[in-house]
């Protein structure tokens, strides 16, 4: 509801009322804005249902991609004093699977234990959904986030240079960092005429733990702003 006219008094005050409809489980948020002010909301949904799950939402860490080796649970608990069949597992994403003790079925006033594993299956955010159907109770949503990174961390991922035309800049380092426990091969490949890498202090492959990285330098032959890229390759990602 909102009490307020198009031209509030000065001195006066008027309500604006906002209601909560959820449409899935788990934490929701919103911005409500009023002129030139806003106002965060936020809430926990909960669906009524003869199944209820807890947590309602599932936060997975960053993630290599392709090799995943999170999982986090998920308990479904029945209040009813019959065994309620589940009829599906579906997840809104490929990056997520599950394995359960459920046999098909959330016991007569007991519960079972759903194993939730994210792979992601590209760079960046994979958030997504795990729907829960049941033959006899109300089907239940929820929310998983994670996301998918390199197997090196690379920083900076920008670098800016500075030279005369027929001259070397400064030389700029690019550290890398192998977030695998085990070694990791690699290639680096340079765009743009007028960079080079001038040395690599980086093993290949590259263990664990190593802080080491590429040089790069601008040798321009040709006035004006210049472009290039420095790309990192592995097995079926690339980070530029």
């Amino acid at each position: 509801g909102n009490t307020c006219p198009a031209l509030l008094p000065s001195h006066q005050s008027c309500v604006v009322g906002v209601q909560f409809t959820p449409v899935i489980d788990g934490s929701r948020s919103a911005v409500l804005t009023i002129g030139s002010s806003t106002v965060q909301m936020s809430a926990q949904g909960a669906i009524t249902s003869a199944v209820q799950v807890a947590p309602l939402q599932l936060n997975f860490f960053s993630t290599v991609v392709h090799l995943g080796n999170a999982t986090l649970s998920v308990k479904l608990t029945n209040t009813q004093a019959a065994a309620i069949p589940i009829s599906s597992i579906v997840f809104s994403q490929p990056d997520y699977t599950e394995t359960d003790d459920c046999a098909g079925q959330v016991p007569a006033g007991g519960s079972c234990t759903v194993q939730v594993s994210f792979t992601p299956q590209a760079l960046g955010q994979r958030n997504g959904t795990m729907t829960v159907n049941f033959t006899g109770a109300t089907a239940q949503v929820m929310t998983l986030t994670g996301s998918g990174v390199t197997p090196f961390a690379v920083d900076p991922h920008t670098l800016n240079f500075s030279a005369a035309v027929g001259g070397t800049s400064v030389g700029e380092g690019v550290g890398m960092g192998n977030r695998l426990s085990t070694a990791e091969g690699y290639t680096l490949t340079v765009s743009g005429a007028d960079f080079a890498i001038t040395q690599n202090s980086c093993p290949n492959p590259l263990t664990p733990f190593i802080g080491c990285g590429p040089t790069l330098v601008f040798q321009p032959k040709t006035p004006g702003p210049q472009q290039g890229t420095l790309t990192i390759g592995y097995a079926g990602i690339t980070e530029q």
